[in-house]
């Protein structure tokens, strides 16, 4: 019988774990599955800490309903019924930063060409004049960071809000994997604002009508427990299966 090792597991080995199991059982073969995980739970960077009555999310808080695989797997794990629909009354959130309490101004309804612009006087007025060059280059460099402050200036994603969205180290999360569009828009055009613009320009050409977004776009979902439904599920469904 062949073996089959996976190294960590977090959402990413789990759910790789979960469909080696579904085909191989429609394909009527057997193998040996080792999940192999260095902390004491599974569910990796997913875990939902219940406390006191309130429900904190240790990293992500949730996922986009205009990604299909994630839908998908919460359809195929009979979780639907459990889905939780982001508040709109959640909207005041708080950063902690050097022991003080920031409180995070609430994004307003702008153009999206607006919205890729500095929504506030930037924390390196000459980092943002040099970023104005960059933007009309065909290159798309490393990580988040880099990206900002091309199109922002330095110093974006030093701000406790630089941060709101993604929660970790902009150096080492990967623009293509946290905002394809922006990436690509980068790639096609050489820059995100001009980037926008050629969209806009194409759109108008076309018919199309409303605004253009580079951001992700779909509904942010959890479950009725948070985060952790999800991995907590997927452990006990392949508890009896692997190791």
């Amino acid at each position: 019988m062949p073996r089959i090792v996976i190294i960590g597991a977090g959402l990413s080995g789990l759910a790789t774990a979960h469909y080696l199991v579904k085909s191989l059982s429609a394909a009527g073969k057997e193998a040996e599955i080792l999940l192999l995980e260095a902390d004491t739970v599974p569910g990796g960077k997913m875990r939902t800490i219940r406390q006191d009555g309130f429900s904190m999310e240790w990293g992500p808080n949730g996922f986009l309903t205009n990604k299909p695989h994630g839908m998908e797997l919460v359809k195929d794990l009979g979780l639907g019924d459990r889905l939780a629909r982001s508040s709109d009354l959640a909207r005041k959130r708080f950063i902690l930063s050097g022991g003080v309490l920031h409180r995070l101004p609430r994004r307003r309804r702008r153009s999206s060409i607006a919205a890729a612009l500095p929504s506030r006087p930037p924390a390196d007025p000459v980092g943002t004049v040099r970023a104005g060059p960059a933007r009309g280059r065909r290159r798309v460099a490393g990580g988040v960071r880099t990206a900002a402050t091309r199109s922002r200036g330095a110093g974006e994603t030093d701000r406790p809000d630089g941060h709101r969205d993604l929660a970790g180290d902009p150096d080492r999360m990967s623009l293509r994997s946290c905002f394809p569009v922006i990436h690509d828009l980068e790639r096609k055009y050489g820059g995100l604002v001009r980037g926008m613009l050629g969209v806009r320009k194409e759109r108008a050409k076309q018919g199309v009508k409303g605004e253009m977004s580079a951001g992700p776009g779909g509904v942010l979902m959890s479950f009725d427990h948070g985060v952790q439904a999800l991995t907590d599920t997927l452990a006990g469904r392949l508890s009896e299966g692997c190791t």
